[in-house]
């Protein structure tokens, strides 16, 4: 059974947790491109970790798994992909966000198109079209502006991790008015 008082006598390591939140959403706002930067070289370096492994998954089960060099072909491409990441992380987010963009534009499409085919079924504001719109408009934006798109997802990511910092703070603050009166 957990004993509550363990959980709420810890309350600092919650506001820590969300002070830190904090900071980093302050990051995202200040220096956007660097933070995006950071982010994607954090990832290339996931991949290539991920590769690793899954390279010494496949060499150590060699003769007891019957298709390992499927997870050697994986892991390969891992790393390739990881490493050209961590090689050169802002043309990798560059990327991304063209194609992050592209992705947009084509949903976008077939949101609309999915609203004026289904129009007669739809009974007055169709949100489908609307959504359609909404998303297409966002997704060339992104495309066309990519570097605007990218400080966009940054504030984005940025403004979520000061609300989520802030409730954090706020549970803490809760968790040690509670400790004091267990």
């Amino acid at each position: 059974m957990t004993d509550p008082a363990s959980i709420f006598n810890n309350w600092w390591l919650v506001a820590l947790k969300g002070v830190l939140v904090i900071f980093f959403g302050s990051l995202a706002l200040a220096v956007p491109q660097v933070t995006m930067v950071a982010l994607t070289f954090y990832f290339g370096i996931l991949v290539l970790l991920a590769g690793v492994l899954i390279v010494a998954f496949a060499l150590q089960n060699r003769t007891t798994v019957a298709h390992w060099k499927y997870f050697l072909a994986e892991g390969v491409i891992d790393l390739l992909f990881g490493l050209a990441v961590v090689v050169n992380p802002g043309l990798t987010l560059y990327f991304f966000i063209i194609l992050l963009g592209c992705w947009l534009i084509f949903g976008g499409g077939f949101q609309i198109w999915f609203a004026i085919r289904h129009r007669a079924e739809m009974k007055g504001t169709n949100p489908s079209l609307i959504n359609g719109v909404v998303t297409l408009a966002l997704g060339a934006a992104i495309a066309f502006f990519p570097v605007s798109g990218m400080i966009t997802l940054s504030w984005i990511i940025g403004f979520t991790a000061l609300f989520f910092g802030s409730l954090l703070i706020v549970a803490a603050l809760q968790m040690r008015k509670q400790s004091k009166q267990l």
